[in-house]
């Protein structure tokens, strides 16, 4: 529960690439720049921002070509369930880019939601889609329920 606590106030933001500039005081700076600007917030109501896992072409992610997810620590667990629609996560446009903003997660409950999310899909494809939910299975008539 401790961890969870620790990171009520965290928002992931994905596809925000990586900038190329030398120092990391650089980096960090335009990160923070880029959240904020996404986020809608002002750079004063962002703690800190780092980006999570290994750099692009060291270690294992030699090959990799998608930027690494940008977490910000926001200054009230309010501000940041908000950015994230309350654990749904939401995707923000800017300047014609999308960016995806969801809550900071630990492995094991990204790995619930992921699970969730495949048995939701499966009924779905088991149902004929999203009309065949709709549907009275057991006449097969092709009329939608109105119940």
């Amino acid at each position: 529960m401790f961890d969870k606590e620790k990171r009520i106030r965290n928002v992931v933001i994905t596809t925000v690439p990586e900038s190329s500039l030398p120092e990391i005081q650089e980096r960090v700076a335009a990160d923070k720049l880029i959240a904020a600007t996404v986020l809608d917030v002002t750079t004063d109501q962002i703690e800190r921002c780092y980006r999570a896992g290994p750099a692009l072409g060291t270690g294992s992610n030699k090959d990799r070509t998608t930027p690494r997810p940008l977490v910000c620590v926001l200054t009230t667990p309010e501000l940041a369930r908000s950015k994230h629609k309350y654990g749904n996560g939401c995707k923000v446009y800017e300047e014609g880019e999308a960016y995806w903003i969801n809550p900071d997660l630990s492995r094991a409950e990204r790995r619930a939601n992921y699970e969730a999310r495949q048995k939701r899909r499966a009924r779905t494809r088991n149902a004929g889609g999203f009309r065949g939910l709709l549907t009275d299975e057991s006449e097969n008539s092709g009329n939608v329920a109105t119940n």
